[in-house]
């Protein structure tokens, strides 16, 4: 057995409470981690800020694999838990309103037809109305431009939905999901158009792994940035809408 097959809980509290070790704020809530995680809520602790969400984030947008790689059993059984998530008997539109930057609203017009992938799990909700809200929201960063999202979902792509004392309901896709860019509206707000690409995005990950052998999500995610593969979405996932409800 190797080292990263035996690294679980106890090994990612051990480094956590190392990296908050100033932090009494965050070190309550690694605690509280410790004595209550079991792999059904590993989804729920996933999207929950500060702790665990911007030390994951931080490891992935930082391309630090040593710290993800203590994540791991972390995000295995938050995709795990999505991915038996039982099957929908139609397909559906959600919605995501975020900021982005200039540049990266011109990759997605650029990438018009092509592939993404995202790095972590992706938050939606079935409110236009609401993910409208949270693009326009002010923000101290001026240089950001609102950006609408319509994501059109068959019902063969495994998903939660968090309805319970949560409106609107939220929506979460699995880490690794791959869209493929079906158009970018530049009006009075951009408005860029996706389809789930289930099969695509399996085909890419799967000729990836043909040719490397086992690997890393984390590893497998940072390497599918290549022009002939799909791109990866690098904006950071937090707060997408008000997504306190998942806890």
């Amino acid at each position: 057995m190797t080292r990263k097959s035996k690294i679980g809980k106890q090994e990612f509290i051990e480094v956590v409470q190392n990296y908050y070790r100033h932090n009494n704020k965050i070190l309550a809530l690694i605690d509280k981690f410790n004595h209550s995680y079991i792999a059904a809520d590993a989804l729920s602790w996933c999207l929950r800020s500060p702790f665990p969400s911007r030390f994951i984030n931080h490891s992935l947008h930082s391309r630090n694999m040593e710290q993800l790689n203590f994540c791991r059993f972390l995000i295995n059984d938050a995709s795990h838990f999505l991915q038996q998530q039982p099957k929908h008997k139609t397909s559906t539109q959600f919605y995501r309103g975020m900021k982005l930057s200039s540049e990266l609203v011109e990759k997605f017009v650029k990438n018009t037809g092509g592939l993404i992938c995202t790095s972590w799990f992706l938050v939606c909700t079935k409110s236009r109305t609401a993910a409208l809200t949270a693009a326009s929201s002010p923000i101290y960063r001026p240089d950001l431009i609102p950006v609408l999202f319509k994501i059109d979902c068959d019902s063969t792509t495994p998903y939660f939905e968090q309805s319970k004392n949560v409106s609107p309901s939220i929506i979460v896709f699995d880490a690794c999901t791959a869209f493929r860019i079906l158009y970018v509206s530049q009006d009075q707000m951009v408005i860029v158009k996706m389809k789930i690409a289930t099969d695509d995005g399996r085909k890419v990950a799967r000729d990836y792994k043909e040719k490397h052998g086992s690997i890393a999500i984390e590893t497998l995610l940072d390497q599918l940035v290549e022009p002939s593969k799909a791109r990866i979405l690098k904006q950071p996932l937090e707060h997408p809408i008000k997504n306190k409800g998942i806890q």
